[in-house]
């Protein structure tokens, strides 16, 4: 008689769990066989490679497996494959211009029908946008997360369904540019000489001219690679434009890429939390991003975590209880059975959402001890 099996997160298997199929890649190489006790080092490089992957474990563990927040984690896991999906899509992109220097603008097209389609669960995105990834794959990863992102604001805006398709191809390209620059100077760890930082500003001319004369394609979506990063008082690159004289795409496109670039890790930062992103966006670049691309941003995303669970600068764990408007990046929050309100605890911050593993062993604990 076969033992029972469970399907679980890789990031929930433990030491001593017997796999109950194979484990597979993306490439179908079985990585793990049928019947292999799982040891330290085994489940250590799975959760290093396949974090959301699902792996088959024989039942006799599951009383092992935390299971609450099992919805959650199905939704998360279901939109990070869809992320990956068109990660490996940009990266087939970024092939053919390195190979050939032309753009395939109906795998473009295709693409932004998946985002549309694909990335409702806004929730689930924000959890997938923020967590740990290869220094490797940001570009891919980046250029996708700033899309869905922008997808989000230009319905938040109003745009209509024309406009989003031609927004999220925009988003998706926006720094393809950054393809033709030396990768020792985009991922160099230290600080940037004046001329390095002059090549790397480039990228938006270089990925308008590698888009402006593509057929089938919208001035709006060449505009918006070429202006986003463009400030309204004209601080940015690379024309220096003000106000109006910017792209709307590219204002959209702004605001996204400026929060996934401050809460990703790159060679020269670390990353830091979604609040540490909405106070920059607030505090400092007011006046210089589009003040209701930027507004509507920082209060729509901000309400997407109440209910979340973060890790604060003492270590704990707490719960979101209620978004201060007044201070959108230090909310109220519940730690334990203490309420927190970190606009007035000034000692205080949020370091970091809280892992699906830290929010799985908190939900189990606190059943626990009910």
């Amino acid at each position: 008689m076969h033992p029972k099996t469970i399907t679980v997160p890789v990031f929930n298997l433990n030491s001593g769990m017997v796999l109950g199929d194979d484990f597979f890649d993306a490439n179908g190489a079985c990585i793990v066989s049928k019947g292999v006790v799982l040891n330290e080092s085994i489940v250590s490089r799975l959760k290093e490679r396949f974090p959301y992957k699902l792996a088959c474990i024989q039942d006799v563990h599951a009383q092992n497996v935390v299971t609450a927040g099992s919805s959650k984690i199905k939704r998360i896991v279901k939109t990070e494959v869809c992320f990956r999906q068109l990660a490996n899509g940009i990266k087939s992109i970024i092939r053919d211009v390195q190979s050939s220097g032309k753009i395939n603008i109906r795998e473009v097209e295709g693409m932004s029908v998946q985002l549309l389609e694909n990335f409702k669960d806004y929730a689930a995105v924000l959890d997938s946008i923020v967590k740990e990834r290869s220094l490797d794959e940001y570009i891919q990863r980046h250029c996708v997360n700033v899309s869905v992102l922008s997808i989000m604001l230009g319905r938040w805006l109003g745009l209509s369904d024309s406009e989003l398709m031609m927004l999220a191809q925009s988003a998706l390209l926006h720094d393809i540019g950054k393809v033709k620059i030396d990768e020792r100077i985009l991922n160099k760890p230290g600080y940037l000489t004046s001329l390095e930082f002059t090549a790397i500003k480039r990228h938006s001319i270089l990925g308008y001219e590698l888009v402006k004369d593509l057929k089938h394609i919208s001035p709006l979506v060449s505009s918006g690679i070429l202006m986003h990063h463009e400030k309204i008082d004209g601080s940015g690159y690379p024309l220096g434009l003000r106000g109006a004289e910017i792209s709307p795409f590219a204002k959209i496109i702004a605001v996204a890429d400026v929060f996934d670039a401050i809460t990703s890790k790159r060679p020269y930062k670390c990353k830091e939390s979604p609040f540490h992103a909405l106070s920059v966006l607030e505090n400092e670049l007011c006046g210089k991003l589009d003040p209701l691309c930027l507004t509507t941003f920082v209060q729509r995303i901000s309400m997407f975590y109440i209910g979340e669970y973060v890790r604060l600068s003492n270590g704990n764990l707490a719960k979101i209880v209620k978004i201060n408007h007044s201070d959108i990046s230090r909310p109220l929050v519940m730690q334990g059975s203490e309420f927190i309100d970190l606009h007035k605890a000034s000692k205080l911050s949020i370091v970091e959402i809280a892992s699906l593993a830290d929010f799985t062993k908190h939900h189990f604990c606190c059943l626990i001890y009910m």
